[in-house]
Protein backbone atom coordinates (compact mmCIF):
# COMPACT_ATOMS: atom_id res chain seq x y z
CA UNK A 1 0.00 0.00 0.00
CA UNK A 2 2.18 2.20 -0.84
CA UNK A 3 1.56 5.73 -3.45
CA UNK A 4 4.90 7.54 -5.22
CA UNK A 5 4.30 10.39 -7.43
CA UNK A 6 5.41 13.09 -9.18
CA UNK A 7 8.85 12.86 -7.89
CA UNK A 8 11.94 14.47 -10.47
CA UNK A 9 14.86 12.51 -11.44
CA UNK A 10 18.07 14.26 -12.23
CA UNK A 11 19.01 10.65 -14.42
CA UNK A 12 16.52 9.20 -16.66
CA UNK A 13 16.31 5.72 -14.55
CA UNK A 14 13.61 5.07 -11.76
CA UNK A 15 11.99 8.40 -10.75
CA UNK A 16 9.75 6.80 -8.63
CA UNK A 17 11.66 4.02 -7.66
CA UNK A 18 15.24 2.53 -8.68
CA UNK A 19 16.44 -0.45 -7.67
CA UNK A 20 20.21 -1.82 -8.80
CA UNK A 21 20.61 -5.44 -7.45
CA UNK A 22 18.64 -7.52 -5.15
CA UNK A 23 15.44 -8.46 -4.68
CA UNK A 24 12.38 -5.87 -4.73
CA UNK A 25 8.61 -6.69 -4.01
CA UNK A 26 5.87 -3.99 -4.58
CA UNK A 27 2.16 -4.70 -3.59
CA UNK A 28 -0.41 -2.81 -3.85
CA UNK A 29 1.94 0.05 -5.00
CA UNK A 30 0.61 2.89 -7.00
CA UNK A 31 3.40 4.74 -9.15
CA UNK A 32 1.92 7.85 -10.92
CA UNK A 33 3.55 10.53 -12.96
CA UNK A 34 7.11 10.33 -11.94
CA UNK A 35 9.17 12.89 -14.00
CA UNK A 36 12.40 12.11 -16.21
CA UNK A 37 12.16 8.62 -15.80
CA UNK A 38 9.81 5.31 -15.27
CA UNK A 39 7.83 5.11 -12.26
CA UNK A 40 9.87 1.81 -11.81
CA UNK A 41 13.13 0.94 -13.03
CA UNK A 42 15.71 -1.61 -12.01
CA UNK A 43 19.03 -3.18 -13.20
CA UNK A 44 20.46 -6.72 -12.14
CA UNK A 45 17.32 -6.94 -9.92
CA UNK A 46 14.82 -9.73 -9.33
CA UNK A 47 11.47 -7.68 -9.41
CA UNK A 48 8.28 -8.30 -8.54
CA UNK A 49 5.21 -6.14 -9.23
CA UNK A 50 2.02 -7.38 -6.99
CA UNK A 51 -1.25 -5.95 -7.65
CA UNK A 52 0.29 -3.06 -8.32
CA UNK A 53 -0.20 0.67 -10.84
CA UNK A 54 2.77 2.22 -12.65
CA UNK A 55 0.60 4.63 -14.95
CA UNK A 56 1.71 8.20 -16.40
CA UNK A 57 5.13 8.40 -15.87
CA UNK A 58 7.31 10.50 -18.13
CA UNK A 59 9.34 7.43 -19.16
CA UNK A 60 7.02 4.40 -18.60
CA UNK A 61 5.60 2.28 -16.04
CA UNK A 62 7.62 -0.82 -14.91
CA UNK A 63 10.99 -0.90 -16.73
CA UNK A 64 14.33 -3.32 -16.53
CA UNK A 65 17.94 -2.92 -17.98
CA UNK A 66 18.68 -6.19 -16.62
CA UNK A 67 17.33 -9.03 -13.79
CA UNK A 68 13.62 -10.29 -13.95
CA UNK A 69 10.44 -8.66 -13.65
CA UNK A 70 7.45 -10.58 -12.61
CA UNK A 71 4.09 -8.71 -13.04
CA UNK A 72 1.28 -10.44 -10.93
CA UNK A 73 -2.20 -8.85 -11.54
CA UNK A 74 -0.88 -5.12 -12.37
CA UNK A 75 -1.29 -2.83 -14.60
CA UNK A 76 1.63 -1.16 -16.32
CA UNK A 77 1.58 1.85 -19.25
CA UNK A 78 4.92 -0.18 -20.88
CA UNK A 79 3.14 -3.70 -20.70
CA UNK A 80 6.19 -5.23 -19.08
CA UNK A 81 4.45 -6.60 -15.84
CA UNK A 82 1.03 -6.42 -16.53
CA UNK A 83 -1.49 -4.92 -19.65
CA UNK A 84 -1.28 -1.16 -20.92
CA UNK A 85 -4.63 -0.46 -19.23
CA UNK A 86 -5.50 2.71 -18.61
CA UNK A 87 -6.66 2.89 -14.73
CA UNK A 88 -8.75 5.71 -14.63
CA UNK A 89 -7.42 7.58 -11.70
CA UNK A 90 -9.94 10.26 -10.60
CA UNK A 91 -7.71 13.29 -10.84
CA UNK A 92 -4.18 12.05 -11.71
CA UNK A 93 -1.40 14.90 -12.41
CA UNK A 94 -2.19 18.66 -10.98
CA UNK A 95 -5.11 17.28 -8.95
CA UNK A 96 -2.81 14.25 -6.84
CA UNK A 97 -5.99 11.88 -6.40
CA UNK A 98 -4.74 8.53 -7.33
CA UNK A 99 -7.60 6.90 -6.48
CA UNK A 100 -10.21 4.54 -8.55
CA UNK A 101 -11.94 6.15 -10.98
CA UNK A 102 -15.30 4.32 -12.22
CA UNK A 103 -14.88 1.93 -14.84
CA UNK A 104 -11.45 1.14 -13.75
CA UNK A 105 -10.32 -1.97 -15.29
CA UNK A 106 -7.88 -1.86 -11.93
CA UNK A 107 -11.25 -2.77 -9.74
CA UNK A 108 -11.92 -6.11 -8.55
CA UNK A 109 -8.79 -7.34 -10.83
CA UNK A 110 -6.93 -9.49 -8.00
CA UNK A 111 -7.91 -12.70 -6.57
CA UNK A 112 -6.09 -12.26 -3.44
CA UNK A 113 -4.34 -8.77 -1.64
CA UNK A 114 -3.60 -7.27 1.92
CA UNK A 115 -6.31 -6.69 4.30
CA UNK A 116 -6.25 -3.11 4.52
CA UNK A 117 -5.29 -0.07 1.58
CA UNK A 118 -3.45 3.04 2.17
CA UNK A 119 -6.47 4.31 3.36
CA UNK A 120 -6.83 1.91 6.18
CA UNK A 121 -9.96 0.71 3.93
CA UNK A 122 -10.73 -2.92 4.31
CA UNK A 123 -10.21 -5.24 1.31
CA UNK A 124 -11.42 -6.23 -0.63
CA UNK A 125 -14.81 -3.90 -0.71
CA UNK A 126 -16.25 -5.99 -3.69
CA UNK A 127 -15.87 -9.44 -5.69
CA UNK A 128 -11.71 -8.79 -5.72
CA UNK A 129 -9.25 -7.16 -4.73
CA UNK A 130 -8.11 -3.40 -6.37
CA UNK A 131 -4.45 -3.18 -8.26
CA UNK A 132 -3.08 -0.21 -6.88
CA UNK A 133 -2.53 1.81 -3.09
CA UNK A 134 -6.46 2.50 -2.39
CA UNK A 135 -9.63 -0.04 -2.60
CA UNK A 136 -12.36 1.22 -4.70
CA UNK A 137 -15.26 2.11 -2.43
CA UNK A 138 -18.63 1.14 -3.95
CA UNK A 139 -20.75 4.10 -3.33
CA UNK A 140 -25.01 3.94 -3.84
CA UNK A 141 -27.25 6.74 -3.88
CA UNK A 142 -30.52 6.47 -3.40
CA UNK A 143 -32.80 8.71 -5.22
CA UNK A 144 -34.63 11.17 -2.37
CA UNK A 145 -38.32 9.78 -1.45
CA UNK A 146 -40.40 12.67 -0.39
CA UNK A 147 -43.37 11.64 1.92
CA UNK A 148 -47.04 12.79 1.74
CA UNK A 149 -47.69 15.26 5.04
Amino acid sequence: NTLIYSNTATAEYGAGIRAQGGTITMTHTTLAHNVNGAGYSQSKTQGFAINSIAWGNERGGFWMTSGALTGTCSLDQSGNAGPALNPLFVSPGGGEDYHLGSGSPAVNRCATGLPDDLDHVSRPAGDGYDAGAYESLLRVYLPLVQRGA
